[in-house]
């Protein structure tokens, strides 16, 4: 009975430790500069009350829960903690003196010892983060018990250990290692979950990232109360604060969303608040604070729902698609132009897809075939043709649909064939052929003319002909163009959605105040890394345009070819110096001079000396900068480096918008692969060449020839 007494008690004790801990955890998640102090007062008062109240098991038995504690502190609170609680514990069992004295001194440090070694030996392992957890619970709690055990041998005399052993030595057992494994268990527990709210904060901190870098804007609208909250992006698209918004609620939305469009939305929206979908997307019209209207995509989804399954809280973003409509208007309008200009065309014109049914057939061809386009639609292409030519029609138009370029080149010829219309009459026709995809389809689009027209009216639709094959060529192309940009933009903008949904909530949230200054200085500069990058970004898209579209003014004048690579090397110092980065240069003759833009060629040289540092390694790098007289009495300069070189089949792909073929090893070589472009139509504007040579692995030289002043 008293080693049963006995024991319950000491559990009874270790349950307050635990409710200790418990207590003490939440106020170490909200003041982590407490931390130590606050576990260390655990620790110490958790042995101080356990010495005080030892619990005798009989026999002269008396237990108490230091073995445990000293294990626990050394794990949970640190060596400093675990140190202090060894101290106090050894002066305290040294100042009670008695015959077990050296046996609860050596107790107290072998606890402590492995309480020491158990993270330091866990932690070595390469899967310590999936297994230190169990293995440090149960191991730690066992090696209580066998050090508790072993400090029996320092008992003397030896028939006094051994009585020790025979009469306690289970009960001791069993307090020391249950009260082990519950400490030890909740410290793995806390741990556990202070990774996760580390994880979680780290998460939350992206997603801010995200969301400021996007620039979308995201609401949050009670259904139940009409209590409507949005971030300053959804404000700002609008070209308004907050403040000036305020008080916010859908009646907000509503008075600023077009009429027809807010008939559009409330219909959208009808479904996810009766709970028959989860969210929704459409396009709407906000007044803008100028009085203008913009486009915007509004999508949202309901995160909260009610005991009758209506939408209680609707979560969704805003996305500025103003010039993405304006685009898809001007797309609309050109194929209304395409439409108008097929149908008032002299000639039949007729497209054929797969298994060579009849696509379309403009009015020409109803007129000069005699069907009406309705009949005709699904039509085989071979009910035109004459009976005796339609196997080697049908073989010849299958090639043209899937063979290769000679194929396409020999019907895309204008070439006469007979044709039957409607009545059985046979017609001559001049027809040619031209290919484009639909779908990812083959189509045939072809333009018959009734050979029986005069000469001159041929010439006339010869040239219209011509047209309206560029035409289609640019109509493809813009479709192509079309169809990469919304590829582009749908994945780019649909994966931080999710993040960004999410992050509104920790944004509204207590945890954001209690980030230190000094992170929240961090995050702002990573922010304004990224916004700079982006601005350097519309910046060469912009120089790019402007050169493509030829409203780039270049002031040609004599410029000193030393000067302009003297101040290249000069404004690249930064970057030089922070890769430690080996520059020569050589201008011969030192007067020579050139005929160029000032600010070009300055542009020209700084990216060439940019990239060839960029592509060497650190330390070891070169770059040689060499200008000379060319053998034709121009200027040139070279920019030569020993960095990691291009691949000879891929030197032609540089120089274009968006290439970019650098060392994935480096961070550095990161970029959107806009310069050599820019540098590249910069010396064509200025009667230069421009020119790349390299090696794989060993160097790579660009070269730029310009007019001598």
């Amino acid at each position: 009975m008293e080693i049963g007494s006995g024991l319950f008690d000491l559990w009874k004790q270790a349950a307050l430790v635990l409710v200790a801990f418990t207590l003490v955890s939440p106020v170490v998640d909200r003041y982590e500069r407490l931390r130590r102090p606050l576990i260390a007062a655990v620790f110490l008062g958790a042995t101080a009350a356990t010495i005080q109240n030892a619990v005798p098991l009989g026999g002269g038995v008396v237990a108490d829960l230091r073995g445990a504690l000293l294990l626990s502190s050394m794990i949970y609170g640190g060596r400093l903690v675990g140190t202090l609680t060894l101290v106090f514990a050894e002066l305290h069992r040294f100042s009670l003196g008695g015959g077990g004295v050296t046996a609860g001194l050596v107790g107290n440090a072998l606890a402590s010892l492995v309480g020491l070694m158990i993270p330091i030996l866990v932690g070595r392992r390469p899967n310590a983060r999936h297994v230190g957890r169990i293995t440090i619970v149960v191991l730690g709690a066992a090696c209580v018990v066998i050090t508790t055990n072993l400090a029996y041998l320092f008992i003397r005399p030896t028939d006094l250990a051994i009585a020790v052993w025979t009469h306690s030595a289970f009960a001791v057992s069993a307090a020391n290692f249950t009260s082990a494994l519950m400490i030890c268990g909740l410290f793995e527990y806390d741990r556990a979950r202070r990774d996760g709210l580390a994880e979680a904060r780290q998460g939350k901190i992206r997603l801010e990232h995200v969301v400021r870098a996007t620039g979308v804007g995201i609401w949050d609208w009670r259904a139940d109360t009409g209590e409507l909250t949005v971030n300053g992006r959804w404000a700002g698209m609008l070209g308004y604060t907050l403040d000036e918004l305020a008080p916010i609620s859908i009646d907000t939305w509503r008075k600023l969303a077009h009429p027809d469009d807010l008939k559009i939305s409330d219909e959208a929206l009808v479904p996810v608040l009766e709970g028959r979908q989860a969210d929704y997307a459409c396009d709407v019209r906000l007044r803008h604070k100028s009085g203008d209207w913009i486009w915007v995509r509004d999508t949202g989804k309901a995160v909260e729902h009610g005991a009758d399954g209506r939408a209680l809280r609707i979560t969704g973003t805003h996305v500025d698609i103003t010039e993405m409509r304006h685009a898809y208007e001007a797309a609309d309008a050109a194929a209304r132009r395409y439409s108008a200009i097929v149908n008032s065309a002299p000639d039949a014109i007729l497209t054929v897809g797969p298994g060579r049914k009849i696509l379309s057939f403009n009015p020409e061809a109803e007129r000069l075939f005699g069907y009406p386009e309705s009949d005709m639609i699904g039509q085989p292409l071979e009910i035109l043709i004459p009976k005796s030519e339609r196997d080697g029609h049908g073989v010849h138009t299958d090639h043209f649909l899937t063979g290769d370029g000679d194929t396409l080149r020999a019907m895309a010829n204008w070439r006469t064939v007979m044709g039957v219309t409607a009545d059985g009459h046979m017609v001559p026709l001049m027809i040619t052929l031209s290919r484009t995809h639909e779908d990812g389809k083959p189509i045939a689009i072809a333009i018959a003319r009734d050979m029986s027209a005069s000469n001159a009216q041929r010439d006339m639709l010869t040239e219209l002909n011509a047209k309206l094959e560029r035409k289609l060529i640019e109509a493809e192309s813009a479709n192509r163009a079309k169809t990469r940009f919304l590829a582009a933009m749908s994945h780019e903008l649909r994966t931080p959605l999710n993040s960004i949904i999410g992050f509104a909530d920790y944004l509204r949230s207590d945890h954001f105040r209690d980030i230190p200054d000094e992170k929240k200085r961090e995050y702002l500069s990573d922010i304004s890394q990224s916004g700079n990058h982006l601005l350097s970004l519309i910046n060469d898209l912009l120089d790019l345009a402007r050169i493509e579209e030829g409203r780039l003014e270049l002031h040609i004048e004599p410029v000193s070819v030393r000067q302009s690579i003297k101040q290249a090397i000069r404004l690249s110092k930064t970057t030089i110096a922070r890769r430690s980065v080996r520059i020569r240069w050589l201008a011969e003759p030192a007067a020579m001079t050139m005929m160029v833009d000032r600010r070009a060629i300055l542009q020209i040289v700084l990216n060439l000396i940019s990239n060839a540092v960029k592509f060497v390694a650190e330390r070891t790098g070169r770059v040689r900068i060499h200008a000379c007289r060319a053998r034709d009495g121009r200027v040139q300069i070279t920019v030569e480096d020993n960095g990691c070189g291009i691949p000879k089949e891929r030197i032609h792909e540089l120089g274009h918008p968006f290439v970019q073929i650098g060392n994935p090893l480096l961070s550095e070589t990161k970029g959107a692969g806009l310069g050599l472009a820019i540098c590249r139509q910069l010396v064509r504007q200025m009667n230069g060449d421009f020119r790349i040579e390299s090696e794989l692995g060993k160097w790579t030289r660009v070269t730029v020839v310009v007019p001598c002043a």
